[in-house]
């Protein structure tokens, strides 16, 4: 069986080699095309792989009569329809994890530049200036970092944070006690408790209802003075007034940003961050290595030809749900299990951790999607990727949340 698959951004090299290399597969390179002209196409192809430009939506994807795949190189999905998608049993494949080193690497680029002074040295030698007394740095080893956000990145950074002689914490309620062990690193379980104790503070959370505005004004009175701030997350998570405000006061010694509430960001709040030294910035270039871009072309190249194939695909979105007519005669018990996920989001104090689902009486013998069902609902209101009654277990192990699911055909 062939394979018709069409690129519609453009994509490392790596990544077009090895699907051209299958004989399976008949690829089409237009990474420049329209979308007019896509909507023309689009009906011949198996597969389509995309980044942020191409616009995927319900419109195109009723064109999409063979359309089997969507291949996302990258990690957001905002430019994908996906619940067109789950509905039309596309499969949406992205890759996380693929720009790892390259966030990691700048998180550190950038607390080295405020801890050293480093941008100003060198815009100092390009005034012709030798003012070797004004730029006396701070060194990383012996101080406190702390993470919030112990992933991939997190877990990266914290893994180099400790190479330099840091002691390291982290701030994640969604992940195990054992992972802090591995990575030499103490999970605290208060974030107030955490940033009363370090001396850096670095963030690698996605923006969600939890975390927007995560540090704000009484964040930054129980900080430590001095203390310096780096983002290479998401924007939002930080309160730029407040961060404004505490850099005004000298609170906040040093701050480097690659991400914006609002991006580009205002020329009016870069003219505010002008007034303050010890300031690094940078353009959301977290995967913008070369290393990175290949890493996510050879990733998305390897999961569609998985998925075309009908093989296991590690970086699933979405999923159809194998018996369609189960779904319709169980939907609003779905819909309600979903809620109540929600809801418990929205009550608990803390990260949820731990989670009972019981599910009793007739409809017990679907407990699977609707215990799935419930996660979505929680997961759903702490991740920033798309969550469904198919990856949601998986989202909640990779997350550690325990799940006990019990399940009774006897009536409550």
């Amino acid at each position: 069986m062939s394979y018709r698959v069409l690129i519609t951004d453009p994509i490392s090299q790596k990544g077009i080699e090895l699907l051209e290399r299958e004989p399976d597969v008949e690829l089409v390179n237009r990474p420049e095309i329209s979308y007019e002209e896509l909507l023309e196409v689009v009906e011949d192809f198996d597969c389509i792989i995309t980044r942020s430009r191409t616009p995927v939506t319900g419109e195109l994807l009723k064109r999409a009569h063979r359309l089997k795949v969507i291949g996302r190189a990258g990690v957001g999905v905002d430019n994908v329809d996906v619940e067109e998608a789950t509905r039309r049993g596309i499969l949406v494949i992205n890759t996380p994890g693929a720009n790892t080193i390259g966030a990691t690497e700048l998180t550190l680029m950038h607390m080295l530049t405020i801890l050293r002074n480093g941008h100003e040295a060198h815009m100092s030698m390009l005034e012709n200036r030798w003012d070797r007394k004004r730029f006396m740095g701070t060194e990383l080893y012996g101080k406190t970092l702390g993470i919030i956000g112990l992933g991939n990145i997190g877990s990266q950074v914290a893994l180099r944070a400790k190479a330099f002689g840091m002691k390291v914490l982290a701030y994640d309620p969604y992940v195990p006690r054992e992972k802090g062990d591995r990575l030499g690193v103490k999970l605290i379980d208060s974030l107030h408790e955490m940033l009363r104790e370090i001396d850096v503070l670095t963030i690698h959370a996605p923006l969600t209802h939890e975390t927007k505005g995560m540090i704000g004004r009484e964040e930054f009175r129980i900080m430590k003075e001095g203390i310096y701030i780096v983002n290479c997350a998401r924007g939002g998570i930080v309160d730029e007034e407040a961060l404004l405000e505490n850099l005004q006061r000298g609170k906040v010694r040093g701050v480097a940003l690659d991400v914006f509430s609002q991006e580009p960001p205002p020329p009016e709040f870069i003219d505010r961050l002008k007034e303050f030294e010890n300031v690094s910035l940078s353009p959301h270039i977290g995967a913008n290595t070369v290393e990175s871009q290949e890493n996510v072309a050879v990733i998305v190249a390897q999961q569609v030809l998985k998925a075309l194939r009908g093989q296991t695909v590690e970086y699933v979105v979405n999923a159809p749900f194998p018996d369609l007519s189960v779904l319709t005669l169980i939907k609003p018990h779905l819909d309600l299990a979903e809620r109540m996920g929600k809801f418990l989001v929205q009550w608990a104090d803390e990260g949820i951790r731990e989670l009972h689902i019981e599910v009793r009486g007739d409809i017990s013998e679907h407990f699977h999607p609707i215990s799935a069902a419930v996660l979505k609902g929680i997961l759903g209101e702490i991740v920033d990727f798309p969550v469904n009654i198919i990856n949601a277990p998986y989202v909640a192990k990779d997350r550690g949340i325990r799940v006990e699911e019990l399940f009774s055909e006897d009536s409550p």
